[in-house]
């Protein structure tokens, strides 16, 4: 039926519908434009793990996030330990996004991935992984021998896989390679370049001359091609690193990022270089070598490489390109671990017909996939080849020439043709022969599998091809034992040379655990974590058994490889928005900021931190009395210019029961013994000491009960350490404890640091740091586990010190850059104080609050009172160009803290007086003279500028100035200086800087302004002790007027002899007749958290009572006893004599030698082992502690109360010696204590292995207890426990 509508009734219908289309338009406009919400990252399944020194995670693309940050921590860290990860780590691909972070030591991680919508993180829509286990490089093999030059192969990386201090990164991708910029520094200071090859160019020439000292990391995102690059420095292979002379030192790392890093197109020439690595990237199509090490290199290390074809040469066995890596030209000590060789043609030449020799070499879980030949090609060196997997090889394996050595040891061969050539003898002369008539070399073989070999011939053995035995004619020697040597009988026909025998004489660098049975060599190789980079290469490829025999070139995968595209990586860099969140968990306020367990109340000015509770106040206190030394002062104030504590004001008489000790063992045994509230007294003298002097977490005072070490009154003593070398491992003191306080020691010309503080609560007071090879004193860090801040040494006071020529001389294989005055750097904690302190004529900075992105931020940093100059020339006028000869250099790295510096000076040092060097944080500088600095390094008084716009100056002087002064931040009440001129911002109004700015009133060079200083002669005589120039009696600063503002300008700068403040830190210590830190005063209020104690009252709370000889009050909670009455409770009982046990002694040399496979009790101590983790006793010859030692034994890897352990009892409270050594001479290891059910006790730091160390444990309760190891081997020599009850 057909409707009939009148035209009016359209008319009408028109214009309704027009209104509904309307709506119906309008409506979904609006919802296009509501705002869409980002959704929560979302990982992709299986996507997510950790590799070798590194972690990833993949997740999915949602295109309402702007972009992604990622940060990284330890699995079983706190929130607070997220470190964020580098942009550049971030990429975006066409299905996914993906992060890695690279640099990590073993471990287990996670990662956190947070979105980013319009310049902000959106932290409600983050997710974390779930745990990513990350294992260790394996750095083994000739590189790391302790024989070699440099004992390292790692370039840029430490051994533990972290980042070098102060490496420079570069992350090159096919976009970047020509405009990437980097600076260098020279002779004349630092000069920028632009370019890879460029900058690599300028970096090796100075890094060989030992002017550049910081390492360089070139990072390679994605494939980056020849057309890419700014220019190549040698023609035939492509990119050169190249030293100015022979073995170079050039901490240089070439690594690929992720699973997709490809250099495609050309390949390295290394010369003159010394400890390289390669590592994680694909290289194909490259011109004529992939990499060649072609003259005069020294530990180098390429490994987990993956190696496909390269340009056709024109000879007939260049079809595939030639060689993969060649070693040649007196290159030694290399390494070439887990690489892949896809099908290539000629692996591996090992020497050419010039060399000298022996030049040893490794080869070692290389994958040999269906690779002709060369795998090596040996001349005249030394080689060691273990554990590669020759698969398929159609030509030969391992072929020795013209007198070289090769031990074959532990390989597999899978259908190799000729595993084993010598030239023109055995397999090889029944042939044409395969090494163009040169004479032979002989090789020893050793626990090798032979599988589907035509011909292998023994000089004294059957071989696996049925072969019988030949002493003439003979591809290889067959070792009974790896430790065999080779009868100097046997000798090669053509040459008529002999095995050299290298491996038994020789360091083979080998760690514990690198070395596989051969059987397994296929599973380990082929494994994710085995040869090759992450991921298995760019080109995955499988090759069929038909290939075995094959050696023609494989026309698909020559296709593939040439034309080899990456189309899947979208772009670098996670987000484009400068997000400020080095710490997710923590809230940034203007003012000082004190964080405790249990609760935080913050103030516009101060906080003040106990243990439970923590309030604030806008005034500040003169005095308060039994709280820890950082937080009973106010560390902000501007009122004081000088602090002292009250126990530097105790006369010795005033420490009744104080131990007085006039010897070095003295010392060491009055230390070792020391519990809360003693008194160590040294008397006046040099003591002089070859070992350092640890004192390990376990040793500990309490608050208000220190355990003190100090001078005789008015006397000098000096701890004297110049017996050690320079090295890391040789500090004066370690002072990993809490709760100790030092006075009045000279720490003297450790071989590393005079005193490393790793402990927390720790004072340091008029102490002096002298000719230490590293930092005067550091605060880091001992325990290399402690990956979180909260674990870090924090609310340490360094007050009134002095710290000078600290130097690691260049003559004693130093740089003379790494030895500042004060050092709290890299890992350190909150609530860290120095004051009143002078740092001076150090080879390196002042002070150096030096943090990188690899540990992340460290913990505020309070300088007050203090003074630095003349650092970058030692008071005797030696120079060394390579330190940074800052005053005060306030960060680095990009990684930053909001430190704080109030009153202090800086003056004649050979670089700048205050610099931020990359803290991107907002630091606050108030009060401060900056004179004359930058004699050398041409830079200004204060170089500010990479600071946030939250940067507070205030009251700045910059006189003298040399360059320009630069500053980002709010300034107020401050002179500084710019492009030839001096400005002045008077007032109390911040005014916003940028680098660059010149606001203010133009104003005369405050050094020329006359009656603005008390005094601007600098008297100070550099030849005589400065401390009695510089100082009142008390140990405060008295610079005598020197650049002290007065007058109308007497409200900027720094001024000294002023007002002096109190910090009363001790009360048990006073007296004999000590009481509990519990009890209280009636002018002390009481917390749950602490208590201070007096002699008249006693105030007993819920928690704890203390008892003194006139009266007792027991408690619910505990009792304590004194001589005369006893009130025991049902809860505790403390008496004042322990449960009586025996001193048990375990000597290593009453220990029978051999394995020991079952527990077996010797002298009142039990061996833990089993038949599979065994215990060795064998011969060890070492003098120690005025012990000949000739027994050690061998806790041969990580143990537990199962295996692998020294068992003991203890009768109660106990202390416990150990002598010991890591079993590697490179690598240092842990060793801890657990008790019977496998849990932690106490550890000490990690020992090394070159010389015997002394550790000693407390053992506070009866138990049962095991000494282990926490990974890898140690070696025990002595054990002793004070308190024992024997098996």
């Amino acid at each position: 039926m057909k409707a009939i509508i009148s035209k009016a009734a359209r008319r009408k219908w028109a214009w309704i519908l027009v209104l509904v289309m309307t709506v119906s338009i309008v409506i979904p406009t609006s919802l296009l434009t509501a705002k869409a919400e980002v959704s929560a990252v979302k990982f992709i399944d299986g996507t997510s793990a950790g590799w070798l020194e590194s972690a990833y995670a993949q997740w999915s693309i949602d295109k309402e996030a702007d972009g992604y940050t990622a940060y990284i921590k330890k699995a079983d860290a706190d929130d607070s330990a997220y470190t964020r990860i580098d942009n550049e780590l971030i990429r975006k691909y066409n299905d996914y996004w993906r992060v890695d972070a690279v640099g990590l030591a073993a471990g287990d991680y996670v990662i956190k991935v947070v979105p980013v919508k319009d310049g902000k993180e959106v932290a409600g829509k983050a997710k974390v992984t779930d745990t990513l286990n990350v294992s260790s490089y394996d750095r083994s093999g000739f590189a790391f021998s302790s024989e070699s030059k440099y004992k390292t192969g790692s370039g840029a990386y430490n051994e533990d896989g972290t980042l070098k201090k102060d490496a420079i990164v570069l992350y090159v991708t096919n976009d970047n390679a020509k405009t990437i910029k980097a600076s260098v520094k020279e002779a004349k200071g630092e000069k920028e370049y632009t370019g890879l090859q460029t900058i690599i160019d300028a970096y090796t020439k100075s890094a060989s001359k030992g002017i550049e000292t910081r390492a360089l990391d070139v990072r390679v995102i994605g494939c980056v091609t020849d057309a890419a690059m700014d220019k190549f420095s040698s023609s035939s292979e492509g990119v050169q690193i190249k030293g100015a002379s022979a073995y170079s030192n050039l901490n240089m790392t070439i690594e690929g990022i992720g699973d997709d890093a490809t250099i495609n197109g050309f390949g390295f020439l290394l010369r003159n270089a010394g400890n390289v690595e390669m590592r994680n990237f694909s290289i194909i199509n490259f011109m004529d070598d992939g990499i060649s090490l072609d003259t005069a290199n020294c530990n180098v290390w390429i490994h987990n490489v993956d190696l496909y074809y390269g340009k056709a040469g024109g000879d007939a066995d260049q079809a595939k390109g030639d060689g993969s890596i060649d070693i040649k030209g007196n290159s030694q000590y290399i390494t070439v671990s887990y690489v892949h060789f896809y099908d290539s043609g000629k692996c591996s030449l090992c020497g050419m017909k010039s060399e000298s020799g022996p030049n040893y070499i490794t080869y070692h879980h290389n994958w040999f996939d269906h690779s002709d030949s060369r795998h090596a090609r040996v001349r005249t060196m030394s080689v060691h080849m273990y554990n590669n997997y020759y698969d398929g090889n159609a030509k030969y394996g391992a072929g020795s020439t013209m007198g070289s050595s090769l031990f074959i040891q532990n390989n597999y061969f899978n259908n190799c043709k000729y595993p084993m050539l010598s030239s023109k003898q055995g397999s090889d002369a029944l042939g044409e022969g395969t090494f163009s008539g040169e004479n032979g070399g002989i090789i020893k073989a050793s626990g090798n599998v032979i599988v589907g070999a035509q011909k292998i011939i023994y000089a004294n053995a059957v071989s696996e091809t049925g072969d019988s035995a030949n002493a003439t004619s003979f591809d290889a020697y067959l070792a009974k034992s790896a430790d065999e040597k080779v009868p100097s009988s046997y000798k090669t026909v053509a040459g008529g040379t002999s095995y050299d025998n290298f491996d038994t004489t020789k360091d083979l660098g080998v760690k514990s655990g690198s070395l596989n049975n051969a059987e397994d060599v296929p599973s380990v190789v082929t494994s994710a974590k085995g040869a090759g980079s992450l991921g298995g290469g760019v080109i995955p490829w499988t090759f069929s058994d038909k290939d075995d025999s094959v050696y023609a070139i494989d026309k698909e995968l020559k296709a593939t490889v040439t034309n080899y595209k990456n189309t899947d990586l979208v772009s670098v860099g996670g987000t484009n928005a400068k997000i400020v969140s080095p710490d997710p968990t923590t809230e940034e306020t203007k003012a000082t900021e004190s964080t405790t367990k249990a609760t935080q109340a913050t103030t516009k000015e101060t906080q003040t931190t106990t243990k439970a509770t923590e309030s604030a106040t806008k005034a500040t206190e003169k005095e308060t009395a039994g709280s820890d030394a950082t937080t009973s002062y106010d560390k902000t104030s501007l009122s004081y210019s000088g602090a002292y504590t009250d126990i530097s004001n105790k006369k010795d008489a005033d420490f009744k029961n104080a131990k007085y000790v006039s010897s070095s063992n003295e010392i060491l045994n009055a230390i070792s013994s020391a519990k809360a509230g003693d008194v160590i007294i040294v008397k006046e003298g040099t003591y002089k000491f070859s070992d350092t002097i640890v004192i390990n977490n376990a040793m500990n005072g309490k608050s208000g009960s220190y355990i003190i070490v100090k001078a005789e009154s008015g006397k000098e003593v000096k701890f004297d350490f110049s017996a050690q070398k320079l090295d890391g491992a040789n500090r004066g003191v370690v002072v990993d404890g809490d709760y100790w306080y030092f006075q009045g020691i000279n720490f003297y010309g450790a071989g590393d640091n005079g005193v490393l503080l790793a402990g927390n609560n720790n004072i340091f007071e008029k102490c002096v740091f002298e000719a230490n090879r590293d930092s005067g004193l550091q605060i880091s860090r001992y325990d290399t586990t402690a990956a979180t801040k909260n674990l870090w040494p924090s609310n340490n006071l360094i007050i009134n010190c002095t710290s000078h020529d600290n130097c690691d001389f260049p003559d004693q294989g130093g740089t003379g850059e790494n030895a500042d005055g004060f050092a709290a750097k890299l890992t350190c904690g909150e609530g860290n104080v120095f004051d009143g302190c002078i740092s001076y004529s150090n080879s390196d900075d002042g002070w150096d609050l030096f943090a990188k992105s690899a540990t992340g931020p460290i913990g505020v940093i309070t300088i007050r009172n203090c003074v630095a100059f003349n650092n970058g020339t030692l008071s005797n006028g030696v120079h060394y160009a390579n330190g940074d000869m800052n005053g005060f250099k306030l960060g680095g790295s990009g990684v930053g803290t909001p430190h704080k510096v109030m009153n202090c000076l800086s003056f004649d040092n050979g670089a700048t007086g205050f610099t931020d060097n990359n803290n991107p944080t907002g630091l606050t500088i108030m009060n401060v003279t900056a004179w004359g600095n930058g004699k050398f390094a041409k830079k200004g008084n204060f170089l500010c500028y990479r600071t946030s716009s939250d940067a507070i100056f205030m009251g700045l002087v910059s006189a003298g100035a040399i360059d320009s002064d630069k500053f980002t931040g709010k300034m107020a009440n401050s002179i500084y200086y710019n492009s030839g001129k001096y400005f002045s911002l008077t007032g109390s109004v911040l005014t916003s800087l940028v680098s660059g700015d010149k606001k203010g009133t133009v104003v005369t060079d405050p050094a020329k302004t006359a009656g603005m200083f008390k005094n601007t002669v600098n008297a100070i005589d550099m030849s005589k002790n400065i401390d009695k120039q510089l100082r009142n009696s008390d140990g405060t600063v008295n610079m005598n007027g020197l650049y002290e503002t007065i007058g109308s300008y007497a409200s900027m700068g720094a001024r000294f002899n002023v007002a002096n403040q109190m910090i009363s830190v001790s009360s048990k210590n006073s007296s004999s007749e000590v009481t509990k830190p519990e009890e209280t005063t009636k002018a002390q209020e009481t917390t749950k958290a602490t208590e201070a104690a007096t002699k008249e009252t006693q105030a007993p709370t819920k928690a704890t009572e203390a008892t003194t000889k006139e009266t007792q009050a027991p408690t619910k909670a505990t009792e304590a006893t004194t001589k005369e009455t006893q009130a025991p409770t049902k809860a505790t009982e403390a008496t004042s004599v322990s449960t009586k046990g025996e001193k048990l002694i375990l000597n290593a040399n009453d220990v029978s030698t051999g394995k020991i496979k079952s527990s077996t009790v010797v002298d009142g101590f039990k061996i833990v082992a089993t038949s599979k983790k065994t215990v060795t006793v064998d011969k060890s010859a070492k003098d120690y502690k005025n012990i000949s030692f000739t027994k050690r034994i061998k806790l041969g890897g990580a143990g537990s109360e199962y295996a692998r352990a020294i068992a003991f009892k203890t009768a109660g409270e106990s202390k416990v010696k150990i002598y010991a050594t890591s079993s590697d001479t490179d690598t240092s290891r842990l060793i801890k204590i657990i008790d019977k059910n496998g849990n932690d006790v106490t550890s000490t730091s990690k020992i090394p292995g070159s010389s015997l160390k002394s550790v000693s444990f407390r053992l506070d309760e009866a138990g049962e207890y095991y000494i282990v190891s926490e990974s890898g081997g140690v070696n025990i020599y002595y054990v002793e426990v004070s308190n024992g009850i024997a098996y």
